[in-house]
């Protein structure tokens, strides 16, 4: 602020006058190709817009220094222009031929008139290769359930995978790793379903496409058939057969078998225990889906009938004895009565075998003494005989005492 006094010191109107300090270096705003880009297509000119705040820009001197190398640090032979003037200039450069695939510096050193001068670097990639196509792990098919989680592999430069499917919920892409991906697909649809993956650069390169198919199956097999079993048996074990569906795992109480998945016939060898053995019967596809559940009942009879009662009974004490009568009883078996006859034989006190015949009548098993028994403790033996041809060895006494 300057201004003018008399010889009596009165100050005329202060005119002022501007000073700007101006040490700053023009500023680059923008690039084209933007720095650290990458890019799929070839660049055919390169440009800087430079401002500055106070000061005009000087081209010539921002273009002293100035150059295009590639990777190798060689310099790209092409020619440099400015457009524009005083604090808004634009500086191209165009290459004597397109810029391909590679890496690549861009150097100016933006001055302006006062000789405020700076350097600015630009970097950017040309790529215009794609990159491999990303990879399937195998993958659990056919399966019951609707939705799946599918994982991959990819080249560290894919920098996303898509993955598509014709009316099917795509969930979103993760990646655990720099080459690895997973994603969720939801709404299987009965059948085969076909899923494609693709990958993209850091340019938007996209890859060809890899694909995968997943059968969805939710349909049972049908129900496992078991072929006559002969029982009771007095076998310690027995061979199961029968018929499934082709394409099946058949179970037995549970455990899966080793019988031929692909095969429509099955036979399985179990062992038996005494008494009733039951054995149950299921399929399942290889989704898992699981048929109705089929039983199978065999005895296992090594057991010889017992004496259920008798006339006398056993052990008594008894005033008359015209026959001895005999039941025999069989948990599994019938009795062969007229087999349980042999050998049977009824003594008196002193060991002598009385005589008689032997009977079977309405069931029991009947001796007819040949003379009126007298007081004395009879022991009767027999050796019941089931179907089965089991055989066994039983006795009891009685006393007659009609004194």
């Amino acid at each position: 602020s300057i201004t003018a006094m008399d010889a009596a010191g009165f100050h005329s109107q202060a005119v002022v006058v501007p000073v700007v300090l101006d040490i700053l270096a023009p500023s680059v705003v923008s690039t084209n190709p933007v720095n650290n880009g990458v890019f799929n297509v070839t660049i055919a000119s390169i440009t800087f817009n430079l401002t500055d705040a106070f000061t005009a820009v000087d081209p010539s001197a921002t273009f002293n220094g100035a150059a295009v190398k590639n990777a190798l640090g060689q310099d790209i032979s092409g020619t440099w222009a400015t457009s524009g003037s005083g604090q808004l200039v634009v500086i191209t450069f165009e290459p004597a031929s397109v810029l391909s695939e590679g890496v690549y510096t861009a150097v100016i050193n933006p001055t302006d008139i006062l000789g405020n001068r700076g350097s600015y670097t630009l970097a950017f990639t040309v790529d215009a290769t794609p990159p491999p196509a990303p990879g399937f792990n195998p993958v659990s098919s056919p399966t019951r359930n609707t939705s799946i989680l599918l994982t991959g592999s990819k080249t560290s430069d894919s920098v996303s995978v898509a993955v598509t499917g014709t009316n099917l919920s795509i969930g979103a892409v993760s990646y655990p790793s720099a080459t690895t991906w997973s994603v969720t697909v939801s709404g299987l649809k009965e059948g085969a379903n076909s899923i494609s993956a693709y990958a993209k650069d850091p340019a938007g390169n996209q890859s060809g496409s890899a694909s995968t198919t997943v059968v969805l199956d939710t349909i049972p097999p049908s129900a496992p058939t078991a072929n006559a079993l002969t029982s009771p048996t007095k076998n310690t074990s027995v061979t199961l057969s029968g018929a499934k569906e082709a394409g099946s795992y058949l179970f037995v109480n549970g455990t899966k078998t080793l019988v031929d998945f692909s095969t429509a016939s099955w036979s399985y060898a179990a062992n038996l225990s005494e008494g009733n053995n039951t054995f149950t019967l299921y399929t399942k596809d290889e989704a898992g889906n699981q048929s109705q559940s089929l039983s199978v009942s065999i005895i296992r009879d090594t057991t010889p009938p017992v004496i259920s009662s008798s006339t006398p009974t056993i052990n008594a004490f008894t005033n008359q004895a015209g026959t001895i009568d005999i039941v025999l009883s069989d948990s599994f078996s019938s009795i062969d009565l007229q087999a349980s006859l042999n050998n049977a034989v009824v003594k008196n006190s002193s060991g002598s075998v009385v005589s008689g015949q032997w009977s079977v009548v309405g069931g029991k098993l009947v001796f007819t003494p040949s003379a009126a028994l007298t007081d004395s403790v009879y022991t009767v033996t027999l050796y019941p005989v089931d179907g089965l041809g089991n055989i066994g060895a039983v006795s009891f006494s009685f006393t007659l005492d009609a004194a």
